[in-house]
């Protein structure tokens, strides 16, 4: 038996703005036929979601219950200067991309093609002590790979 709010939704909120760019030129010439093109994806998030917000009580039994004796007491909150303020950032990935599709004859075609792609985190990541004294990881900055 359950009583009460539904434990996940008390504080959840999710408000997304993905917005995408595409285009592409084709040029044909003899049995080539080449695209050169750009795709991007901007995205716009803002997120809000704690579990048991408004606290959460665990009765094992109906005796339990009857006798105000619950044997789990949850309750979820956030820190930071304001603790119901969604998660929010904004971020984008870029790509370049051409491509030659080659008809060899009637029986054969061949496609080759190369692809760069570039993520953009246009929003600094929030510090996270818990995660740095955890695991000795500062979400403070955006990880970054060097080819």
């Amino acid at each position: 038996m359950q009583l009460g709010t539904e434990r996940f939704s008390g504080a959840n909120a999710l408000n997304q703005d993905i917005n995408e760019i595409t285009d592409d030129f084709t040029y044909t010439h003899g049995n080539h036929t080449m695209v050169f093109g750009t795709h991007n994806e901007l995205f716009k998030f803002s997120n809000l979601f704690i579990q048991d917000f408004y606290g959460y009580y665990y009765f094992p039994t109906l005796d339990a219950f009857e006798a105000n004796k619950p044997t789990i007491y949850r309750i979820g909150f956030a820190t930071g200067a304001n603790p119901k303020r969604p998660a929010a950032f904004k971020a984008g990935q870029y790509s370049l991309y051409v491509n030659d599709q080659w008809r060899m004859n009637n029986n054969l075609t061949l496609t080759f093609g190369l692809r760069g792609d570039k993520p953009h985190f246009n929003t600094k990541p929030t510090f996270n002590p818990a995660v740095q004294s955890g695991i000795g990881f500062s979400t403070a900055t955006t990880p970054s790979y060097d080819l």
